[in-house]
């Protein structure tokens, strides 16, 4: 039993090339919400990674009735979008700024980015 993975991406060119590659790959962007329901159908849980780079994430400013309202229209449930905006002032009052020493308390080890464990471990990745 494996689990089935969709990769994502903003950019046709690079959805494309992972589509050669022999990916799942579709489109999606935050900014375009009808993105949304066509590249989450049949998806149960959605990671969001990037490394952070410049053009990797980018903060729109935007009322939390607007973006509720780009949610609904783009397709997700008025539930579901509640959460979302919750969970986004959450974030904005810098609940989630906090960094613990969890990863080295468990582990003995100091922690490493997203980037640096996708290289040590590509080939279990591909």
């Amino acid at each position: 039993m494996g689990v089935k993975l969709r990769v994502a991406h903003r950019s046709s060119d690079k959805a494309e090339r992972a589509k050669t590659a022999g990916h799942d790959a579709v489109i999606l962007d935050f900014a375009k919400p009808e993105t949304l329901r066509p590249a989450l159908d049949g998806v149960d849980a959605v990671f969001l990674l990037g490394s952070g780079g410049a053009g990797q994430i980018e903060d729109v400013a935007a009322s939390d009735e607007a973006a509720k309202a780009g949610m609904v229209a783009g397709g997700i449930p008025e539930l579901y979008a509640d959460a979302m905006i919750d969970l986004n002032r959450l974030y904005r009052s810098g609940a989630g700024a906090g960094v613990t020493s969890a990863v080295k308390d468990v582990t003995g080890r100091e922690p490493i980015g997203f980037e640096r464990f996708a290289q040590d471990h590509a080939a279990a990745l591909r």
